[in-house]
């Protein structure tokens, strides 16, 4: 078996080029499935370990203001372990430098010891001791620039306050800091959790003695829906907003939503990439055992066995999963840790670091080796199985005849060359289709990694032309009359407003339900709209909900079925409602109603919660300036930092993973046509020198060849861009979570980029092609073979 193994060694090396470009591919799809699956194992292992030593909640919920005796209740509830009451409020912020109202979430510390429940690690500085001193969460004082001793402004209840930053803290309850709404991604600069003593918030808020906010800890084998629902008829008398179990809570259900994508993302986009890699060495090991025909039987004729030959060339193949799959590990450490870092910006832990499960790489290389000896056992098995006698004679010649175009009557239109291409890709057509495939693959991969870039911003750019088309939401800290709306409009610099309710709703359907708002819509609404798949305007029906078709799909409804709708606020009411539409929208799970018949819903007439305004340009400053001072706003969202924010967000983070992909996306293109043309000049060789021998040019034997590629690549530039779309259809539902959807959308630059990319990598592939045929030799190709 030595002999045999110094032949794979020497056709390895004679075959350099193409076994690297192979080995590369495999390195693609590995480095991608490690790096993810890396980030993926580090993300859930720290979030376990961070949730278990800051002891997270499992239930929350929020009232009007419930007394402190209240929680002896709550305590009692069956299988409840702990209980923290707190205050939470949102103030307006007035941050120099930034013209705009920012939000701020105040949630109380025990004046005396640590929280039992959602505890914060300081990252930096030391606890707050005076009523008005505050720790900032680290997202927030980092974007701004905050450190012990900073000062913020704050609207407190109408009365402006001068807080003192003592420290910055995290906790776990928001690692994904974020205030909710329209924006799916963190805006830190215009959002800040700070945390200050009790009795300082109990002062400034009247809540001596009072709680509105709840977190509780379960005992093992609790039953989470139970104690929500028994908490939620105690605080019910307290103006309860609904209880929320922990897979419900804002940052804990971003997170886990964010980990879901990836697991996906980590193993199908590798899938992808070593699928390519299989069907490329099929390609390659057919034609490889088709021109050692003679050397296979020459082996059989000194005793080597069917199953020597096999396990020669199943060695040859697992070399190149090997060393792809060592190079693929490596690549794979240095981005997993690059990812970890990435993704340590946005979700906030005491410590993320990157660590390397050494069973991932092993399962990369189980898995590409399963995907390249899928693709090329028909192969192996046709070299073990090729008689003697047979492989002893040159392969059958292609039958000739004349092509389509000589039957024709067109030859005389081409030079002779070009009829010799055309002639070649007719009689061996199987050939040319598995090279049109491949070329294809190359585009479809490349399309498909600028896909979902295309679809986020197909989302971005709807939501700031075609959804949010003010310019400024004003959110009020009680619901109001419509005398609100009013004293809005009469600001300078207000152009129009259209108001609002929000209201927070259970929504039940058989046995399935969700927490969610509840929005009215007034009609006739031309500012936030709810829009259909083609971002066509819905109409609010008179009576009935128009839900996301997410949250539709969570609940098992669909258009005509009724729901029953149990509100969470003032009057409570609980009634059944008919679903009238589903919608296509982007983010979260949302219902939506028309204002007046959701004021009916509630028992109550004009009451709004806040108004979606156009204004002046030129008077945008003064109108902040005059909001900051409204003691009755409660926020301000500005849609123009909104749309930038996530512009922001997008670029600086998840843009790192898709170039990563689009960077192995082109490795592979460049891959697949150099294979292509290398297989193609091994082929060929010997009928190119007999031609030069015959008299044809250098550039004329370079012409037939490298024409009948070209041919192949430019009919490949079409089949590929359909094979992207496909891919992009049938892996676009797979990356679509409750947070957000993205609609497959491609655009012209995509294809356009995928065929330039094949097009370079092709005419590179030409250029080494045509070096090598510059110096052919032709005595050694045109030695007999037989």
């Amino acid at each position: 078996m030595r002999a045999l193994n110094r032949k794979l060694l020497r056709d390895l090396w004679h075959m350099k080029g193409q076994a690297l470009a192979i080995c590369l591919v495999i390195m693609s799809g590995v480095a991608l499935f490690v790096a993810q699956l890396a980030t993926l194992d580090r993300l859930k292992v720290t979030q376990q370990e961070y949730y278990a030593q800051y002891r997270f909640a499992d239930v929350f919920a929020a009232c009007k203001r419930a007394p402190e005796s209240v929680a002896g209740q709550i305590a009692a509830i069956e299988g409840v372990d702990a209980v923290q009451t707190r205050i939470v409020v949102d103030v307006t912020l007035d941050i120099p430098g930034l013209d705009e109202p920012a939000i701020g979430r105040l949630v109380s510390l025990p004046d005396h010891g640590r929280p039992v429940l959602n505890d914060v690690h300081l990252r930096a500085g030391r606890w707050p001791a005076a009523d008005d001193e505050v720790l900032a969460n680290e997202a927030f004082a980092a974007a701004r620039g905050y450190r012990e001793g900073s000062t913020i402004s704050a609207l407190l209840n109408g009365r402006k306050r001068v807080l003192t930053i003592t420290g910055v803290g995290l906790s776990p309850e928001f690692i994904y800091s974020i205030r909710g709404g329209a924006n799916p991604l963190p805006d830190d600069k215009r959002f800040g959790v700070l945390w200050m003593p009790r009795r300082g918030l109990e002062s400034a808020f009247d809540m001596e003695g009072a709680f509105n906010n709840v977190a509780l800890k379960l005992g093992r084998g609790a039953s989470g829906q139970e104690v929500a629902r028994r908490l939620d008829m105690i605080l019910e008398r307290h103006g309860g907003f609904g209880a929320t179990l922990r897979a419900n809570q804002l940052s804990h259900w971003f997170l886990n939503n964010e980990l879901e994508q990836l697991s996906r993302f980590g193993v199908v986009v590798p899938l992808v990439f070593l699928g390519v890699a299989a069907f490329l060495l099929n390609v390659v090991l057919n034609r490889l055992i088709s021109t050692q025909r003679e050397q296979i039987a020459a082996l059989k004729a000194f005793g080597y066995g069917n199953p020597a030959i096999g396990l020669h060339y199943a060695k040859l193949i697992l070399l190149f999963v090997v060393i792809g799959t060592a190079l693929g590990a490596a690549v794979g450490a240095y981005l997993g840790d690059a990812l970890v870092a990435l993704y340590g910006t946005v979700y906030r832990f005491p410590s993320l670091t990157f660590a390397l499960n050494p069973l991932l790489p092993l399962a990369a290389g189980a898995l590409s080796g399963a995907a390249c000896y899928a693709g090329t056992l028909k192969a192996v098995l046709a070299a073990a199985s090729l008689p003697p006698a047979e492989a002893m004679r040159p392969q059958a010649p292609p039958l000739y005849r004349p092509t389509v175009i000589e039957r024709l009557g067109l030859q005389r239109l081409l030079s002779q060359p070009a009829r010799m291409i055309l002639r070649n890709l007719e009689r061996r057509p199987y050939r040319a289709l598995l090279s049109i495939s491949a070329i294809g693959m190359a585009v479809a991969i490349l399309v498909w990694g600028f896909a979902f870039i295309d679809s986020i911003w197909y989302v971005i750019d709807s939501q700031e032309y075609d959804i949010q088309r003010e310019d400024i939401t004003v959110a009020f800290v009680e619901p109001r009359p419509q005398s609100a709306l009013h004293a809005v409009r009469a600001q300078q610099g207000v152009l129009h407003a259209e108001p609002f309710r929000s209201v927070a709703a259970r929504v039940r359907f058989e046995h399935r339900h969700r927490l969610t708002g509840l929005t009215g819509v007034p009609r006739g609404v031309t500012l936030s709209r709810v829009v259909d798949e083609n971002l066509r305007p819905v109409a609010m029906p008179a009576d009935g909900l128009v839900l996301s078709r997410w949250l539709g799909r969570a609940l098992g409804v669909k258009a005509g079925d009724s729901v029953q709708v149990e509100v969470l606020e003032a009057r409570r009411p609980a009634l059944s409602v008919p679903v009238a539409a589903l919608v296509d929208d982007f983010v979260g799970l949302n219902a939506y109603m028309d204002l007046d018949a959701l004021g009916r819903l509630m028992g109550e007439d004009g009451v709004i919660s806040g108004a979606h305004l156009r204004v002046d340009p030129a008077r945008q400053t003064q109108l902040y300036r005059a909001l900051k001072d409204m003691p009755a706003v409660a926020g301000v969202a500005v849609k123009a930092s909104t749309i930038q924010s996530m512009r922001d967000q997008i670029t600086q983070n998840l843009m790192y993973s898709v170039i990563f992909n689009i960077v192995f996306a082109c490795i592979i293109a460049f891959g697949v046509v150099y294979n292509n043309a290398r297989i193609a000049l091994g082929e060929s060789a010997r009928e190119l020198a007999s031609l030069r021998v015959l008299g044809l040019t250098r550039a004329e034997i370079s012409f037939i060849l490298l024409g009948e590629l070209a041919v192949l690549t430019v009919v490949a530039l079409p089949v590929g861009c359909v094979m992207g779309w496909a891919i992009s259809v049938a892996t676009g539902e797979l990356l679509n979570t409750e947070v957000i959807r993205l609609p497959l959308k491609i655009s012209d630059f995509s294809y356009a980029f995928g065929c330039a990319v094949v097009l370079a990598a092709s005419t590179v592939s030409a250029l080494v092609v045509r070096r090598r045929l510059d110096h052919l030799d032709l005595v050694e190709v045109l030695k007999s073979r037989e």
